[in-house]
């Protein structure tokens, strides 16, 4: 297994970005199967995807071009991108039924190409709690569809109880949570 980290503004990579992945791309021989995030992965250009030896795996929380607040054409431009993409992907990993939905009706993938991994974990014992101070943690890209606005208007109302709240991501919106 080798992790590695793109770098770039994805889902808007520049020339150099596409030359780097170009680049990684010719370093793995036919035996390496790429596991590339939908991020950078639906951004991809035919080209750049057509070099790549082994076999791509994709992995897709939310289609690119469902993201709130994109423009009309910017909203086109992920779609056909992402679609022409996802047509080199050997399987599409998905974190929800809705999701595998959304790729086989707008995107033609294949049904038989969609495996659906649902995040979590092994159901355990419920937590009783304890003396410390309650802290719950949000983890993932901060973006206006993830709500996180909505997460503090509700937290609000438990102002006079104590807890903290972690909340680690990229913020992808400016303005958000202002």
């Amino acid at each position: 297994l080798v992790h590695v980290e793109l770098s770039g503004k994805w889902p808007s990579p520049t020339t150099k970005d596409i030359a780097i992945c170009e680049s990684l791309f010719h370093s793995f021989s036919e035996k390496t199967a790429l596991l590339i995030d939908g991020l950078a992965f639906g951004a991809m250009p035919e080209t750049l995807l057509k070099q790549a030896k082994g076999p791509i795996i994709a992995l897709c929380h939310h289609p690119l071009a469902y993201e709130t607040g994109l423009d009309e054409s910017r909203r086109n431009e992920l779609h056909i991108s992402e679609k022409a993409a996802l047509a080199h992907a050997r399987s599409v990993i998905v974190t929800s039924d809705a999701t595998a939905g959304l790729l086989a009706r707008d995107f033609g993938v294949p049904e038989r190409n969609i495996v659906i991994a649902l995040p979590g974990t092994r159901k355990m014992q419920r937590a009783r709690g304890g003396e410390d101070i309650p802290h719950m943690v949000a983890i993932g890209s901060v973006s206006r569809r993830k709500n996180y606005d909505g997460l503090l208007e509700a937290l609000q109302q438990l102002a006079d109880l104590s807890w903290r709240l972690t909340i680690a991501g990229r913020f992808e919106d400016e303005g958000l949570m202002g």
